[in-house]
């Protein structure tokens, strides 16, 4: 893996997801880039690496994620970045099950694994919210919002995949990669 192409990618992708975000500026339904690009990396990097690619993109979201908690802006670190490693673990524990070439395998594991972190995001902020009670937070319109966002997310991937050719080998990315170790398949 080529870890400054992959760096690259991930900042390209984060400031892709910032520009969109302001611009839908409602809070509603838009697409994730770094969550699919995390998702693409963890299908073909090393175990170690695709982790720290999660942990370290979803750090990287959540440091740009500004929340009002009693009128003041916060910075809540955690919730992304959990969440975009739990989206990593389950990314390289499936991949060896699915058939890499696949545009819908490819957009099937970004939709799982962006419910996943999701998921996670929500769990997590709402304990933060029973916590913290000056913190705007509803559970099912935030979960019904970024589940939705994980399904546009699915997107994203496809045109990833379309890209994959050209992106793959820029970044170290191989199957060769996945072929040994954790996440082979029995034969």
């Amino acid at each position: 893996m080529n870890p400054l192409a992959v760096t690259l990618m991930m900042y390209l992708c984060l400031a892709l997801e910032s520009a969109v975000r302001t611009a839908v500026a409602g809070g509603g339904v838009s697409p994730y880039f770094v969550l699919p690009a995390v998702v693409m990396v963890a299908m073909f990097a090393p175990v170690q690496s695709a982790l720290w690619t999660g942990l370290l993109a979803g750090l990287a979201t959540d440091l740009l994620g500004v929340r009002m908690i009693d009128q003041v802006p916060t910075v809540v670190v955690g919730p992304h970045a959990l969440g975009y490693l739990a989206a990593a673990y389950f990314t390289t524990t499936i991949r060896g099950m699915m058939m890499k070439r696949s545009i819908f395998a490819w957009v099937f594991v970004a939709i799982c694994a962006g419910g996943l972190a999701q998921c996670t995001v929500v769990v997590l902020m709402t304990v933060r919210s029973w916590v913290d009670g000056g913190m705007a937070w509803t559970v099912w319109g935030e979960l019904g919002t970024r589940l939705f966002s994980a399904l546009y997310g699915g997107a994203v991937m496809a045109g990833f995949w379309l890209c994959s050719r050209v992106m793959l080998p820029i970044m170290g990315l191989n199957e060769q990669a996945t072929s040994r170790g954790y996440g082979r398949m029995m034969r």
